[in-house]
């Protein structure tokens, strides 16, 4: 998968959790707010739970990649400690079959 395939998948799942974003994040603010960082970290944003994106979104708004690094490199290993299978629970193709 590409950067825009992960920011896809985080921004669908701001939808299906229901959450209310930020003001600075309304319209094409969030998309935008993703853009700025790499796709290693997108990779982690994109297996966030309900309470994990939520809480992502509070803490970066108007911060750089750089600002959250460390942060995102704990909240992984907080996700596969109380996730169910860890960080990115999806499905691919072949687990389907």
């Amino acid at each position: 998968m590409n950067k825009a395939d992960y920011i896809y998948m985080i921004l669908d799942n701001v939808l299906v959790y229901n959450i209310n974003l930020p003001t600075d994040f309304q319209d094409n603010g969030l998309n935008s707010h993703l853009n700025k960082f790499d796709e290693k970290n997108l990779v982690i944003i994109a297996g966030f739970t309900n309470n994990f994106l939520e809480h992502f979104l509070i803490v970066s708004n108007g911060k750089t990649q750089q600002d959250v690094a460390e942060l995102l490199k704990k909240m992984e290993k907080i996700s596969y400690m109380v996730g169910p299978t860890g960080n990115l629970s999806y499905l691919a193709s072949d687990q389907i079959e």
